[in-house]
């Protein structure tokens, strides 16, 4: 199982994996770092990614881009209308989610699909390239980027997509904070930051289709973002479409044709704008060659796009990063002069144009290497690295140095509800006013959970909005979510109201949740009676100890070094008893949230619905792999067979003409209508009978060219296995004569098979099925090895060591000759010996219990 980062982008996909040596970005099957966010759809199969690239052109109404922007958005939206008014493809407003459909031609019939489906999809092929990448192990979790400026609505349609893909997604994560990660938890690991002074840097993205700018402080331990500010519809997307404006004008002016009533003439452009962008990017070039093939009516497009023409064009796009670069520092508290660093990430960054104004606008030297600003992150892959990076931190398979993230809240959120008597707030109190209440506040810190609470007796309705509708996309909706609480029936209708805490949560993908909501119900403690104090006062002194013990743990009372005895000591005093106390018990509600996550039905259908083409995808391919085969069987059969081929000369003229016919029946068969959209059986079955005719023949191939090394081993074998029984070396004078004429005769049993077969085989045409097997032989050569090499391998037997030798005859002779000792005609009383040993027991028993046993004990005790 794998832990992945997926910052899936605008244009294209970048995939981190997290691993014991690091972060490492993974190839895909092209062996390209970034992949297509796009997927097209094909009769009867989908494209995704790099295979969707290469048919985008030809299949542009069927492809589906930008996907990104289109999530989670309303139909109405201004944004999104702008956005749909350049994509090739057909979209509409979808009937369920409200938001866009995309209309493709898939199974020979017109499907919608919503963007949240096609987006799993994409998210699918980044999980299928990362399993290929990581020794086919399944991708276990995932952390996916999303730009900071997702509304609610927008983040649940991601995890929507999610949920559809089947990924276990551990957070939605702002690619600015990915960034910051990615930039920091090394420098921190190489004790580049201190605790005391916060480090202070500017982060400036600029990608495909928006541009951020984030100010974030750095600690050993913690990043923590003080404020992001975005251009929504500034990127790198439109320098390209301001570029292919001004080839389109120059095209129009020298043909009187303009490409941009047609969507694939403006594929064509935007490609040859971005490649033009690309050029010129570089220091040092000053003008490049735009050609581009067929652009109109089969019209060519030639001309020349100097470096002074691209950044007059791209000057008023240019001109737009100021604003949000000045207001997030103006949000965080911070002047230009107070910043440690400035980063810049994002393919955009790359124009020359863009370093130089950024440098102006932040007063950085503009003699230095990139204008002064700092590139010391790859521009394209900071945001998968840090997704990657997160996604190590969140899971429990990796231990990661510890870092915190303190994210910042992107839109203020407030709490409204109907107006009744008697409203107040605790806890983390917020900003009242009215029916409503601020529970977060635009560049909070996140996730945070706040409480407010409400006097309430009957069921009553909350709504979270937005408080401040001009920082989000025109035409969003300010309502996030409705909850209806429910009041359990005893409590309708009480007075006075019961108190009902709301728990309100920015949670870890920025989502707004009503965490719990309780009813604080009052349960009346009875006060303590005098006598009982008295009978307590009277308890043994242990008891006292015991009770005073507890009391002083709980309510923190008594003297530090106070005796029990004295405690016993002191006289009884009546204790005054206490007024009664209120507490409160809370009783969770039932709480019905509406918020913009999909119901668990609408899911479950798409669910079935991706699995229902993953699979019909994964025939279609094999499908498409077994006609392949079997076309290429055909026409290898057709060469090998036919003069001059490799299978010619074990091929009778009766076979050749067999096989001839049943190729070409074939090959007639593929390239009609019914073979050209069979089924994968069919196919399997097709080559299954060409290989039945064309199998002899390869089998006859084979056993010509490697019987002569299957018998040259088996003639080796048996000549081993003679010398060896022949010998009459000091090696194997060990082995008896019965096993080496057991060896002798085995081996001339190998040999007279061997040449038996030799002479029949050569009798036999090269045409003809052979009788000597290359198997065969070699089953004779292990059944040799199986009888011969036991005997041959026989170890020969121990020598008895000289040194015991010497020591036995040593001991022999240093033994004293006694009187007692028997005879060799007189067998040793066996009595006499037990007698003596009883007699010598108690003095060695003394000896043990005196000397011996604590010896042996301290012995055990030094071990």
């Amino acid at each position: 199982m794998s832990s992945v980062g997926i910052d899936l982008g605008n244009d294209s996909c970048v995939i981190g994996l997290a691993g014991r040596g690091g972060i490492d970005i993974i190839l895909n099957e092209s062996s390209n770092r970034r992949t297509p966010s796009m997927v097209s759809f094909q009769g009867k199969q989908r494209f995704m990614g790099e295979a969707a690239l290469s048919i985008s052109r030809s299949n542009f109404k069927n492809t589906a881009r930008d996907l990104k922007r289109m999530v989670g958005r309303r139909w109405e939206e201004p944004e999104l209308q702008a956005d749909l008014a350049r994509v090739p493809f057909s979209t509409e407003k979808h009937p369920e989610t409200g938001g866009v459909g995309v209309r493709v031609t898939y199974n020979e019939e017109s499907v919608l699909f919503s963007v949240e489906q096609v987006v799993a999809m994409m998210l699918n092929k980044a999980a299928d390239i990362a399993k290929a990448a990581n020794s086919d192990l399944s991708v276990a979790e995932a952390v996916i980027s999303i730009p900071g400026w997702y509304t609610d609505a927008m983040r649940h349609a991601m995890l929507n997509a999610v949920q559809i893909a089947g990924l276990n997604c551990l957070r939605l994560m702002h690619e600015s904070t990915a960034t910051a990660l990615a930039y920091g938890i090394y420098r921190s690991a190489k004790g580049e930051f201190s605790d005391g002074n916060a480090r202070k840097v500017l982060f400036l993205d600029l990608g495909h289709s928006s541009f951020c700018a984030s100010v974030v402080t750095f600690t050993q331990a913690a990043l923590s973002v003080k404020s992001t500010c975005y251009d929504r519809n500034l990127g790198g997307r439109d320098m390209d479409w301001a570029i292919a404006q001004h080839l389109a004008d120059d095209f129009k002016a020298k043909t009187k044709m303009d490409p941009r009533d047609s969507h694939k003439s403006m594929i064509k452009l935007l490609d040859a704008a971005e490649r033009a962008k690309k050029t010129l990017s570089p220091i040092g070039v000053a003008d490049t060659i735009v050609n581009i093939e067929c652009l109109v009516e089969e019209r060519d497009y030639n001309g020349r796009l100097t470096l002074e023409a691209f950044e007059k064009l791209i000057a008023p796009l240019v001109a737009r990063l100021d604003a949000p670069v000045l207001q997030a520092l103006k949000e965080a508290g911070v002047t230009v002069d107070q910043l440690d660093a400035i980063e810049i990430v994002g393919g955009a960054t790359r124009v020359p144009l863009v370093k130089r104004h950024l440098a102006g606008l932040l007063r950085t030297d503009p003699a230095a290497i990139n204008y002064g600003l700092s590139c010391t992150m790859n521009a394209d892959e900071a945001v998968a690295r840090g997704c990657a990076l997160q996604c190590a931190i969140l899971s429990s398979r990796f231990r990661v140095k510890d870092f915190a993230i303190v994210e910042a809240v992107p839109y203020p959120v407030r709490m409204v509800w109907d107006p009744a008597p008697s409203d107040d707030s605790d806890g983390e109190e917020a900003e009242e006013s009215g029916n409503s209440t601020m529970v977060f506040h635009r560049n909070g810190d996140s996730p945070r959970t706040r409480r407010f609470t409400l006097k309430r007796n009957q069921p009553f309705t909350l709504k979270a909005v937005y408080d401040d509708p001009s920082l989000l996309p025109p035409g969003a909706p300010l309502e996030i979510a409705t909850y209806r609480i429910d009041i359990p029936q005893q409590f309708k209708g009480v007075s006075p109201p019961c108190s009902v805490r709301i728990n309100v949560r920015h949670d870890l993908n920025g989502i707004i949740q009503l965490q719990s909501a309780q009813l604080m119900e009052e349960v009346a403690e009875a006060p303590p009676a005098a006598a009982d104090a008295s009978a307590a006062a009277a308890a043994p002194p242990a008891a006292a100890m015991e009770v005073e013990g507890k009391e002083g743990e709980a309510k923190g009372e008594g003297k530090e070094g106070e005796t029990a005895e004295a405690a016993a000591a002191a006289p009884a005093s009546p204790v005054p008893a206490e007024p009664a106390k209120k507490k409160f018990k809370p009783v969770t509600l039932a709480v019905d949230a509406a918020t913009a996550a999909w119901k668990i039905n609408q899911v479950n259908a798409a669910v079935e619905a991706e699995a229902s083409m993953a699979n019909q995808d994964r025939v279609v391919k094999e499908t498409s792999n077994k006609r392949n085969e079997l076309e290429a069987y055909i026409y290898s059969m057709r060469d090998r067979i036919g003069s001059g081929g490799d299978l010619a000369p074990f091929t009778a003229p009766a076979e050749a003409a067999s096989m001839s016919t049943a190729l070409e029946q074939a090959e007639e068969w593929l390239y009609s209508d019914e073979g050209f959209d069979s089924t994968k059986s069919v196919y399997a079955g097709k080559l299954k009978d060409l290989q039945a005719l064309g199998g002899p023949l390869e089998a006859r191939l084979y056993e010509s060219q490697n019987r002569d090394a299957a018998t040259a081993e088996l003639r080796l074998a048996a000549d081993v296995y003679k010398r060896f029984a022949n010998s009459q070396d000091e090696t194997t004078a060990h082995v008896s004569d019965d096993d080496k004429d057991k060896v002798r005769a085995n081996a001339r049993k190998a040999e007279e098979w061997l040449f038996d077969m030799q002479a029949k085989q050569g009798a036999l045409p090269a045409t003809q099925d052979p009788c000597l097997r290359v198997a065969d032989v070699k089953a004779q050569v292990e059944e040799l090895h199986k009888t011969c090499k036991p005997i041959m391998t026989q170890p020969k037997p121990a020598p008895k060591p000289k040194e015991e030798e010497k020591k036995e005859e040593e001991k022999k002779e240093q033994a004293p000759p006694t009187e007692a000792a028997p005879t060799s005609g007189e067998p040793m009383d066996v009595n006499e010996a037990k007698e003596g040993a009883e007699g010598v027991a108690p003095m060695e028993e003394d000896k043990a219990e005196g000397g011996a046993e604590p010896m042996e004990v301290a012995a055990d005790e030094a071990k």
